[in-house]
C-alpha cells in the first residue's frame, strides 16, 4: 500500500497482482495460521500462509502469487521503527503499521497528568461539546458512530473558535475575520481558529491555552482530518480516527475551562438598599447532561439577563460575553418551560442566520424582523466587521453554600431560577 489502508482505493495499490489466498480443502489448523513473506534480492516478494504448524508438522501451506517490492537503497535513512500488527480473528483479520513516532506521542500522553480519556472529559467539558461526545461515547453502531464522531468534533471546534473569536474582540476587535466565516462545520471552524491564534497569541486572555493545538504536530494531524471531511463530500471514502482525533481537540479545549467556567447568569434582581448593585446565581453548564447542580453565588454592578452565556474566571472576578454565537433558551414551551438548551451560531443564508441547538431539534432562524429584530442586528454587525466587545470586570463570584435545601430541592436551571430570586430579593 502506497498511501492508503483502504483496499478498495485501486490507486494506493503498489504492485499487488492477488488480494486473496483461499484456504487448502480438509484443512485443519485450530485456528493457527502463519504468514510467511519470502523477499528475493532482486525485489521479488512470495507470501506463503501455513496453516496448523507444529513442531511435528509442516502445516498446510496456501501459497499467494509472487509481486514486485521496490528495494531502493535510500542512503540517508530516518531513525525510528515501523511496527506492523496482525491480528486473526475468527470470522476477520485484520493489521495495522504503528510507526515509533505515534508510540512515542502515546507515552507521553500517557505520562502527562492532564491528558484525559473520553470518558473522564464528559464530566469536565462545557454542555454544548459533553452533549455530543457523550453520543458518540455511547453509540455502538459503526455507521451512526461516524456520524457522531463528526458531530463532538464539530462542537469542540465549535466552542474553540467562538471562545478564541470572543477573546479577540475583547482584547483587540476590528478586521474581518467573522465576515469570512461561512458557516459552524470542521473546516470553516479551523480556520477561522488558525487565524484568531495564529495572528492574535500573545493578546488572547481566556483562550491561552488553545495555542498549544496550533503547535506543527497537531495542525498536521488536524489538516488531514479536515481536508478527509472535504474529500468524502466528492465521493472519497476517509478512515478517521475518531478517538485520536476527539481525544486531542477535548483535551486541548478542557484546558481552557481548569479555571473558568462557562454558563448563564439566573435570577439577577437589585440588591436592597444598595443603589447600583445586583445580587443572583451563576449555573455552571458542565456535563454532558441536564441537570446542572454547580452554582456560583453573584453580586456585582450589572444586571445580566439570563440568556447570555459567559465565560466566567470566579477567581479574577472577569465574565467574558460569549453571545450571540451562545444563546440559552431562547425558545421555551408553554407545556414545559423548563425544556431549556444551548443554541449555537451555524450559518448565514438569504440575510437570514440559523442557530441549531445541542440537543437534536429543528434549530432557530433569525430574521431582521419580528421576535429576533435585535438578535439578527448584532450578527449582521458581526458579518460587516469584527465588533469589540467588553470583559465585565469587579465581580464577585463564591461557592454557593446557603440554602442548600433549596438547591437539592430545586435541581434544574429553570426550576431553580424563579425560586432563587424570590428568595434572594427577600433575603436582601
Amino acid at each position: 500500500m502506497r498511501s492508503s489502508f483502504d483496499p478498495d482505493d485501486l490507486e494506493a495499490r503498489h504492485n499487488i497482482v492477488e488480494t486473496r489466498a483461499y484456504t487448502p480443502k480438509n484443512t485443519r489448523f485450530a485456528g493457527s495460521i502463519e504468514v510467511e513473506l519470502t523477499v528475493r534480492e532482486d525485489g521479488t516478494a512470495i507470501p506463503r500462509f501455513i496453516y496448523g504448524r507444529s513442531d511435528r508438522f509442516e502445516g498446510f501451506i496456501a501459497e499467494g502469487k509472487p509481486f514486485h517490492i521496490d528495494m531502493t537503497f535510500a542512503s540517508d535513512e530516518d531513525g525510528g521503527s515501523t511496527y506492523l500488527g496482525l491480528d486473526f480473528g475468527a470470522s476477520a483479520s485484520a493489521c495495522s503499521i504503528v510507526d515509533s513516532s505515534d508510540v512515542q506521542m502515546i507515552q507521553e500522553r500517557a505520562r502527562s497528568p492532564g491528558w484525559r480519556e473520553l470518558s473522564e472529559l464528559l464530566s469536565v467539558l462545557p454542555y454544548p461539546v459533553a452533549a455530543p461526545l457523550a453520543r458518540f461515547v455511547s453509540e455502538r453502531d459503526a455507521d451512526k458512530r461516524v456520524q457522531k464522531g463528526r458531530d463532538a468534533a464539530d462542537s469542540l471546534l465549535t466552542l474553540a473558535a467562538y471562545l478564541a473569536y470572543a477573546d479577540f474582540c475583547a482584547t483587540k476587535g476590528g478586521g474581518s475575520m467573522f465576515k469570512g466565516f461561512a458557516q459552524r462545520s470542521a473546516g470553516p471552524l479551523w480556520h477561522l481558529l488558525k487565524n484568531v491564534v495564529g495572528t492574535n497569541q500573545a493578546k488572547l486572555d481566556f483562550a491561552t491555552s488553545l495555542a498549544a493545538l496550533l503547535k506543527p504536530e497537531n495542525i498536521e494531524q488536524i489538516d488531514g482530518w479536515t481536508s478527509g471531511l472535504n474529500a468524502e463530500k466528492h465521493g472519497w471514502r476517509q478512515v478517521v480516527d475518531w478517538i485520536g482525533i476527539l481525544s486531542l481537540l477535548g483535551n486541548h479545549v478542557a484546558r481552557a475551562f481548569e479555571t473558568n467556567r462557562l454558563g448563564v447568569f439566573e435570577g439577577v434582581v437589585p440588591k436592597r438598599f444598595h443603589p447600583g448593585s445586583y445580587v443572583g446565581v451563576f449555573r455552571v453548564l458542565h456535563g454532558s447532561a441536564q441537570t446542572f447542580v454547580d452554582v456560583l453565588d453573584y453580586e456585582g454592578s450589572q444586571p445580566f439577563s439570563d440568556e447570555l452565556v459567559y465565560l466566567v474566571d470566579p477567581v479574577r472576578g472577569r465574565a467574558l460575553p460569549l453571545s450571540p454565537l451562545y444563546l440559552w433558551g431562547l425558545e421555551r414551551e408553554a407545556l414545559d418551560p423548563g425544556a431549556v438548551d444551548m443554541y449555537e451560531y451555524d450559518t448565514e443564508r438569504r440575510g437570514d442566520f440559523n442557530f441549531k441547538t445541542t440537543q437534536p431539534s429543528e434549530g432557530l432562524q433569525v430574521s431582521s424582523g419580528g421576535e429576533w429584530s435585535g438578535l439578527h442586528a448584532q450578527l449582521a454587525a458581526m458579518r460587516a466587521s469584527d465588533q469589540r466587545c467588553a470583559v465585565v470586570e469587579g465581580l464577585s463570584l463564591t461557592q454557593y453554600e446557603s440554602q442548600s435545601a433549596a438547591r437539592n430541592s430545586c435541581l434544574s436551571a429553570s426550576q431553580c431560577q424563579p425560586c432563587v430570586s424570590r428568595q434572594r430579593a427577600f433575603m436582601q
